[in-house]
């Protein structure tokens, strides 16, 4: 809940003039549980239990397959756990194998509500914006940035999983659509949800910032898994989190107002709030923090022995589990590249001694940091706007609520991450991917 709280404190510091009052924290804590995440859940838990899955308080029902063979079938609380988990940006599922799980996620009905449980409160947070400080049109301008990414990088992740992996192509496998069969890499996704499903889902699972996944990301073609990866390396601002991922937004729309200030030759303002060198030295701190932190502990993870032990394979695919994982962790998102384990291999001669694996002990410190330095951040760039005077515009000022803003919005994010991530993308994800055909 804390995300949503300093969001919120973030926007009265944006949109309130002349004071250093942000509002109280268990105000709005106890708002947002109350009037937001509880009704909302309720309402979701009863769909799901309709759409069949379990809600009880029981541990396990006996059963007996085709065969005769007794077996005990795990259920329990897991409508209600479900939604939460959706709603509140956790992404950890009841079972195992997540929202791939039948008793999680039953049907395509289900399937596309869960997909609006994780982006419902990130998408409605701009609507927030805009009413809290009285301009809707920037809360429009906001959505819009965020809903070009989100659908632009869906239909890319859809594209390269329906097109399939170069890997099936030199197989002599048919990844088209055929009777009988969706077509596409249906390796790790269930038949149930198809391609377009499974995209559709971790696309927003990565860009929501919830993490919940009803696939095998490990098992999505480079492009497919470099567009997840992608997702979170804008900062989660494509909706993100709920209450960060707007924040993040705010954060990246203080250094494009920055950087098109300079362009025009004009000092740089923001809802008539000129943005001087602390607010911009704030911004940049909180967004090329975690970026750093990710491609630190990477670096350490691929060329220590220790951190090795955590990866499955080598090469692109390894390279790639790595990253994932610490990028994972730092934006707070919980989805992960199946192969990357967090276990010490059995040491010869000792197969009981496991012990605490490098992949713990820094990605302890990954999601530590990573959620808590960008915290302070925009508190503390809140903090600082909050006592200014609010000017009226003139006819220089740059108007942050038009399409043109929007699209340079847009392309400065993608810019930002670009330039932040590109050895990145290349070498681990996109390296698969730029051997096949679909990106020549």
């Amino acid at each position: 809940m804390r995300d949503r709280d300093g969001a919120a404190a973030v926007i009265r510091g944006l949109g309130r003039r002349g004071t250093h009052r942000l509002g109280n924290f268990w105000v709005d804590m106890t708002r947002s549980l109350l009037y937001v995440l509880l009704p909302i859940a309720a309402l979701a838990s009863v769909f799901l239990v309709a759409c069949g899955v379990p809600q009880t308080l029981e541990h396990y029902l006996s059963a007996h397959g085709p065969t005769g063979l007794a077996q005990s079938i795990a259920v329990g609380p897991v409508a209600s756990q479900e939604a939460i988990k959706l709603m509140s940006g956790d992404g950890g599922g009841f079972f195992n194998t997540n929202s791939a799980h039948p008793f999680e996620n039953p049907t395509g009905v289900s399937n596309f509500v869960e997909i609006v449980l994780m982006l419902l409160i990130p998408a409605a947070f701009t609507a927030t914006f805009g009413r809290m400080i009285g301009r809707r049109r920037q809360g429009w301008a906001l959505y819009a940035a965020m809903m070009v990414m989100f659908v632009g990088g869906t239909a890319v992740m859809y594209a390269a999983e329906a097109h399939g992996t170069p890997a099936q192509h030199a197989a002599g496998l048919h990844t088209g659509l055929i009777t009988g069969s969706i077509g596409g890499n249906m390796e790790g996704k269930e038949q149930r949800f198809g391609v377009a499903g499974s995209a559709l889902f971790v696309s927003s699972g990565t860009a929501s910032g919830d993490g919940a996944v009803n696939s095998g990301v490990e098992s999505f073609t480079g492009l497919g898994a470099g567009v997840a990866m992608a997702n979170m390396m804008t900062g989660e601002v494509i909706f993100g989190g709920p209450g960060s991922g707007l924040y993040g937004m705010l954060l990246l729309v203080v250094l494009a107002v920055f950087i098109a200030g300079l362009m025009v030759g004009r000092t740089p303002e923001y809802l008539g709030k000129q943005i001087q060198a602390r607010e911009v030295k704030l911004a940049t701190l909180g967004s090329l923090f975690v970026p750093l932190l990710v491609l630190v502990f990477a670096a350490i993870a691929v060329a220590s022995p220790a951190g090795r032990q955590s990866m499955s394979t080598h090469g692109p695919q390894g390279l790639a589990e790595s990253v994932y994982a610490y990028l994972s962790q730092a934006q707070n998102n919980g989805s992960a590249f199946a192969g990357y384990s967090g276990f010490v291999q059995p040491v010869a001669g000792n197969v009981g001694a496991h012990g605490i694996a490098f992949a713990d002990l820094a990605g302890g410190w990954a999601m530590t940091l990573g959620r808590f330095v960008p915290i302070l951040a925009v508190l503390a760039l809140a903090g600082s706007l909050g006592p200014r005077r609010i000017a009226p515009p003139g006819l220089g000022t740059l108007r942050t609520d038009t399409p043109t803003f929007v699209i340079f919005l847009i392309g400065f994010i993608a810019i930002f991450a670009v330039l932040t991530f590109l050895s990145v993308l290349v070498l681990a994800p996109f390296a698969p991917a730029l051997s096949s055909h679909l990106l020549a």
